[in-house]
């Protein structure tokens, strides 16, 4: 919806370019060379369209490199259960994968939490004194 405020805003001034990502860039980069013959009104409304769909991508961009935390859980559920037993049934699987996140979640010292387990996090994250805050 940015996008085609920005273009609809931009092509009332003669102003287009083509559409995908690419366009949009260049959209952007034809404002700025010809802003000085927008109306002043037209050009900070246009500056706020392009730093809200900047604000969007940079989310954007978080959000689709994350930060690892389900990769690496899932590359320790691998490493520590998967490629190191064999379960006959899909029972015998599930009950591993408990066994597993019980072990992990009590035992399981993680150093980006501070070396603590989770559990200890998440108690004192739920404790009556940490909700009262």
């Amino acid at each position: 919806m940015l996008i085609n405020a920005l273009r609809g805003h931009l092509a009332e001034f003669g102003i287009i370019s083509a559409q995908g990502a690419a366009g949009v860039k260049a959209l952007i980069a034809l404002f700025h060379t010809k802003q000085g013959s927008l109306p002043q009104l037209a050009g900070s409304a246009v500056r706020r369209l392009i730093g809200q769909i900047e604000d969007v991508d940079e989310e954007i961009k978080k959000a689709e490199k994350g930060d690892g935390c389900a990769e690496s859980l899932i590359r320790t559920l691998k490493e520590n259960l998967l490629w190191v037993q064999t379960f006959d049934t899909a029972e015998e699987l599930r009950r591993g994968q408990l066994a597993f996140k019980e072990s992990y979640n009590t035992t399981w010292l993680i150093g980006r939490i501070g070396h603590r387990t989770p559990a200890a996090v998440r108690r004192d994250l739920l404790s009556p004194a940490a909700l009262a805050a």
